[in-house]
């Protein structure tokens, strides 16, 4: 259960697709990286998904994604429904406020920061929990980019929770719609482990996309989500 909590924490991918070709849907699944990118200004984004492994499932991992102007965002995480042997509840909610910085190397790299808490409602849940993120994307060409995140947060409630993690997913795009990746995360955090992740995404239309995809410490979770922008 807790491998499971932590990838809520960081979800599983925000694909740079969109940073090499026209902005579409810029989401922040499938995957441990953020994308760089905000929702457009007036934009609304529901992203939302299933997790699943051998401990247990996560069932909705829905987020919002509102877009406040060009380069600010806020978000709200509504959780999702954990089954496992010993309990099903509703997970922590959360609320998270993107800020893209800019642009470098003639708009071919994009940098922005992300802070996110994370708490229980109604006394469900596990601990309040925030994370500071600086997100970048870069693209090398038309087919290949590359997304990074160092984040740093941890739990509220125990000392020596908290800590740095650094996530990196290159991307490969095999055409206007079809993109694959894979990524490693490693972490300075107590009880967590080292990561490795991979998967692919499509997009139905330049507002919807689907993905697959998996996540390796000691254990292989599977995920499928959906993104759409209105």
């Amino acid at each position: 259960m807790n491998k499971l909590r932590f990838l809520l924490i960081l979800p599983v991918i925000g694909m740079v697709y969109s940073s090499v070709h026209a902005r579409q849907v810029n989401a922040d699944r499938a995957g441990a990286t953020y994308s760089s990118f905000t929702a457009d200004a007036q934009q609304l984004m529901i992203e939302s998904g299933v997790l699943l492994n051998t401990d247990a499932s996560d069932i909705g991992a829905l987020t919002l994604r509102f877009g406040l102007s060009e380069h600010l965002e806020v978000q709200a995480w509504a959780g999702s429904i954990l089954i496992s042997d010993a309990e099903t509840r509703w997970s922590n909610k959360g609320i998270g406020v993107k800020y893209a910085l800019g642009s470098l190397l003639n708009g071919r790299a994009h940098v922005g920061i992300l802070g996110i808490t994370q708490t229980p409602v109604f006394g469900e849940g596990s601990e309040t929990t925030s994370e500071l993120l600086l997100l970048n994307d870069i693209g090398f060409n038309s087919a290949w980019s590359l997304s990074t995140n160092l984040s740093f947060g941890g739990s509220w409630e125990h000392d020596g929770a908290s800590g740095f993690s650094f996530s990196t997913i290159p991307t490969y795009a095999l055409t206007r719609e079809w993109a694959v990746f894979g990524g490693y995360t490693h972490q300075w955090r107590e009880n967590q482990n080292d990561f490795i992740e991979g998967g692919a995404t499509f997009l139905v239309t330049p507002s919807f996309q689907i993905d697959a995809a998996f996540v390796y410490d000691d254990l292989l979770t599977l995920g499928f989500g959906i993104v759409a922008a209105f």
